[in-house]
């Protein structure tokens, strides 16, 4: 892939989503801390926000592997869940392949935003630090010093093979049929809130997740899909039925306190109506989601792997690979 192929515009908000803010001169109203925690609105078309130049990229990884997340994962998915989304508005049945593209799209909200994104890059460098840097160490410690180079080179492709495999993982995790299937299985509504006095908002982190741990099983999630329009999906149909008849006011007000809340960068509304609401608010909860704590339990493991590479070594090992090495060059000579 050459530099014009490239997407280096990575969009962790898609277009068609934030579309559903625009106006009628086509754009919304994007909210942002440049400095001096003020908080400011700025107009912009849905194309133009929402993406971080090569935010999927890592570096270290060849060009055609690091941009695979955003080229042959991501769009397909946001073009299957803007058709499931136009079906949802529409108030139409959704069929089981928009339930499956819908959910799908929720779970890759869940994973793809900078914060995550960022911690996912953490975990590659650990790897390289801590896995791939200790293996290699040891190997060069004890192989004889005339294959030194030979092995140097061999171990700077095995940590590309083995960030481009951690790549893969992750794609299938955001994947995650298990859990896409799930979300699709759950009981679904969209809520019209229209006769609430404010819009919903969203953010770069607009999904909101509730687990009752007292109850096991018991789950929520929402996505505001529109100024008025509230996705929400439970795996219990009784709290759908109390939601619908709750007041409208209070459900706009609590969805917009956890999305703005919890935003990392950027809020968005169709006009600058609540500017005090989200100055007041803006990032003000930075607990950690449940994604960035399976990375960070991901990166503890990978520690453990590091210490475990370093108790193989021992004095017989050098032996090992000396014989290893003579019995390639016997092969190679027959």
């Amino acid at each position: 892939m050459n530099a014009a192929q490239e997407p280096i515009r990575h969009h962790f908000l898609p277009v068609f989503y934030l579309k559903q803010w625009s106006t009628g001169d086509g754009r919304i109203v994007e909210f942002s801390i440049p400095f001096r925690k003020v908080v400011k609105p700025k107009r912009v078309h849905p194309k133009g926000t929402g993406f971080i130049d090569r935010l999927y990229a890592i570096e270290g990884l060849p060009g055609e592997v690091s941009f695979e997340v955003e080229k042959d994962f991501l769009s397909p998915v946001d073009s299957r869940a803007a058709n499931a989304l136009d079906a949802l508005l529409e108030g139409r049945e959704t069929r089981p392949q928009e339930r499956e593209a819908w959910a799908r799209f929720i779970m890759t909200l869940l994973m793809r935003m900078p914060t995550e994104i960022t911690l996912l890059k953490e975990l590659v460098k650990k790897i390289e630090d801590e896995v791939t840097s200790n293996l290699g160490m040891m190997l060069l410690r004890h192989a004889p010093a005339e294959y030194a180079s030979e092995l140097d080179n061999a171990l700077v492709k095995y940590k590309r093979s083995v960030q481009a495999r951690l790549i893969g993982h992750v794609m299938r995790a955001m994947s995650g049929d298990d859990i896409v299937s799930l979300i699709a299985q759950m009981n679904w509504t969209l809520l019209d809130l229209a006769t609430a006095p404010h819009e919903l908002l969203t953010s770069d982190r607009p999904v909101v997740v509730y687990r009752n741990d007292r109850v096991a099983g018991e789950t929520v999630i929402s996505l505001p899909v529109g100024p008025r329009k509230l996705f929400v999906a439970a795996t219990k149909p009784k709290f759908l039925r109390e939601l619908r008849d709750a007041s409208h006011k209070k459900v706009v007000e609590a969805m917009n306190i956890e999305v703005v809340t919890g935003a990392s960068q950027f809020v968005y509304s169709s006009s600058d109506r609540q500017l005090t609401f989200i100055q007041n608010r803006f990032g003000t909860n930075q607990n950690a989601s449940f994604v960035a704590k399976i990375l960070t339990d991901a990166g503890m493991n990978l520690s453990q792997m590091a210490l475990l590479i370093s108790s193989f070594e021992d004095d017989g090992i050098r032996a090992q690979i000396a014989d290893a090495i003579a019995q390639r060059k016997r092969q190679s000579l027959v």
